[in-house]
């Protein structure tokens, strides 16, 4: 059996974020998924981690084996970056238009 809660904001600030977590953990979930998006959530999440299993998605990827994240799923920002260089480089060097 799988039982499991969502909870999705845009935009939430790090105390939302905060409230969140430990809310989770008053259900005693067998784990949980976070984003580390600021680091105002970092000791709430490394507290967490003493009482859960942690795993971190989106932002924080540099820091998330520091707060206990067992593994971090994220794009490599830097790839994609340069990608993305790319992609407008082929776009506009035909056309004579330099991105310089």
């Amino acid at each position: 059996n799988i039982d499991f809660s969502l909870s999705l904001g845009l935009r939430v600030s790090a105390e939302s974020m905060n409230r969140e977590i430990e809310s989770a953990l008053e259900e005693d979930p067998d784990l949980l998924i976070v984003s580390l998006a600021s680091s105002e959530v970092y000791s709430t999440v490394k507290a967490a981690a003493s009482s859960t299993t942690i795993f971190s998605i989106n932002a924080g990827g540099t820091d998330a084996a520091l707060v206990g994240s067992r593994a971090h799923f994220a794009m490599d920002e830097d790839a994609a970056g340069y990608g993305c260089a790319a992609q407008f480089q082929a776009k506009f060097t035909p056309s004579g238009v330099s991105l310089s």
